[in-house]
């Protein structure tokens, strides 16, 4: 990302490289890649630096603007915490989406059985039940939390290599 600064202000931002007209003249693309810094600069291309990362936008809302001083040009991101509660809802919705399309992989079995009173094998069964207590635990999780930090916690790796506990559901045995 790069702005174009006339008179120690900013004229325009410039997502990714494309033709342009500075100045009269007209450039291709190959200015962002081809042309230094410095010979940017020349013409008024100055690169813009990050201050601070987005997060996750399912728990944070993420708002940037993009600052020239002192020849530099820096994009200055915030991170505003959503509503608890109402990250708490989308999460509960998550995980009821989730049991419901593993349960549906199966509810053909449930189905014979009740037509045909064939039996559900019993890994089925563990399975199905296995899955609502996963359900119920999460649920449990998710409205003891009183932050967004905490929720967040849910859904991100406790250890290198491990599954998230928002995405640890239980595998169907054999």
């Amino acid at each position: 990302m790069w702005t174009l600064v006339k008179n120690g202000s900013i004229v325009e931002t410039i997502e990714k490289p494309r033709d342009m007209r500075i100045d009269g003249a007209l450039h291709s693309s190959q200015i962002f890649t081809q042309w230094s810094d410095n010979e940017r600069a020349e013409v008024g291309l100055i690169p813009v630096a990050n201050d601070g990362q987005e997060k996750d936008e399912k728990f944070y809302v993420n708002t940037s603007e993009v600052v020239y001083s002192d020849g530099n040009s820096v994009r200055r991101i915030t991170n505003t915490p959503k509503d608890v509660d109402s990250v708490k809802a989308v999460l509960q919705s998550e995980v009821n989406q989730t049991l419901r399309r593993f349960l549906s992989q199966t509810d053909w079995v449930v189905v014979r059985k009740t037509e045909t009173d064939e039996d559900v094998p019993a890994n089925i069964a563990k399975w199905r039940s296995d899955l609502r207590t996963k359900a119920a635990a999460l649920e449990s999780s998710i409205n003891s939390k009183s932050s967004i930090s905490d929720l967040e916690a849910l859904t991100v790796p406790q250890s290198e290599g491990a599954t998230p506990e928002f995405n640890d559901w239980p595998k169907l045995g054999s």
